[in-house]
C-alpha cells in the first residue's frame, strides 16, 4: 500500500463521526426479534433504523472506527522499524 492510499484512508476515517462506534439497536419486533440495527457513536446516530442489516455487517461496521487507526499506526509502526516510508514496491 503507498502513501497516496493510506493517506485516502485516514482522511474518509477522519471525515466520519467522532466517537466510538457501537451496535445499536433501534427497535423490537412484535415478536421479540430485532427489527432495526445501526450503529450509533457517542456523539451521533451513524446508521440508524436499517432493517436488513445482518449482526455481523453492523458489528464490522461498529469496529472499523476503531480499528482502522489502529491499523494504520501499526503500518506507520512497522515502516518506522523497517526504515522504509513507503513500501508500495514489497
Amino acid at each position: 500500500m503507498n502513501d497516496k492510499e493510506l493517506t485516502a484512508i485516514r482522511a474518509r476515517y477522519e471525515a466520519s463521526t467522532p466517537g466510538t462506534w457501537e451496535p445499536h439497536y433501534s427497535y423490537w419486533a412484535v415478536d421479540g426479534t430485532i427489527a432495526g440495527r445501526g450503529v450509533q457513536s457517542n456523539y451521533a446516530k451513524v446508521i440508524y433504523n436499517a432493517p436488513y442489516n445482518r449482526q455481523e455487517d453492523v458489528d464490522f461496521i461498529a469496529h472499523a472506527h476503531q480499528d482502522i487507526p489502529a491499523l494504520l499506526a501499526e503500518i506507520e509502526h512497522l515502516r518506522e522499524r523497517m526504515g522504509n516510508d513507503d513500501l508500495e514496491s514489497r
